[in-house]
């Protein structure tokens, strides 16, 4: 198929914004809260459109997601969690999960955060945040994932690919008039290696 027919039936998003540092650092925390906002601003965006319409439409509850090693420290996502939290002080509490392949809840500080199976992600609007390691990098299909932090560094050209086609897909399989930002996806990568 044809690619630029692809995109011109409005099935992919038009751009991926991709933010990494500029400077060496650690800017795991700075990145996560920038991405956490830009879910806030995209939900309230979704809601703008959605309430628009005639009649008024159902919003797209837009998902973040953020990629974690393989291995992740309970630190790690402890600070994760909590920096979200910090972001987006009136996220409900069940609206994080994770679908890690532990397949049980996750205690972190006193919250458990639930597994949930990934194909089942994009019928559940809750789940506004979703916690993964490789689970989303091949066959998932949740077109409501519009902003990806990861905190895995990549350098297989196919990973990436995979990855980002996940993430590329338009949640109402149309472009939006408007509004460029509800035709993009986000991706904030705090270990971003340019080559």
């Amino acid at each position: 198929v044809d690619p630029t027919r692809v995109q011109e039936s409005g099935l992919l998003k038009d751009d991926i914004r991709l933010d990494f540092p500029t400077e060496p650092g650690q800017f795991d925390t700075v990145l996560l809260k920038r991405a956490t906002k830009k879910v806030v601003e995209s939900t309230a965006l979704w809601r703008e459109y959605a309430e628009a319409q005639d009649p008024p439409a159902d919003p797209v509850a837009p998902l973040l997601v953020v990629q974690v090693p393989n291995t992740p420290s309970h630190e790690l996502l402890l600070a994760a969690v909590a920096t979200i939290r910090e972001a987006w002080p009136d996220l409900p509490y069940d609206a994080i999960a994770h679908v890690f392949g532990e397949h049980s809840g996750l205690e972190l500080g006193g919250q458990v955060i639930p597994h949930v199976s990934p194909e089942t992600v994009q019928d559940r609007p809750h789940i506004r945040v979703l916690l993964a390691k490789d689970a989303i990098s091949t066959g998932w299909d949740c077109p409501r994932a519009e902003v990806l932090v990861s905190f895995r560094p990549a350098s297989d050209q196919t990973h990436i690919t995979q990855l980002l086609g996940r993430m590329v897909r338009t949640p109402l399989a149309r472009r939006i008039p408007g509004d460029d930002r509800l035709n993009s996806v986000e991706c904030v990568l705090p270990h971003f290696n340019r080559k």
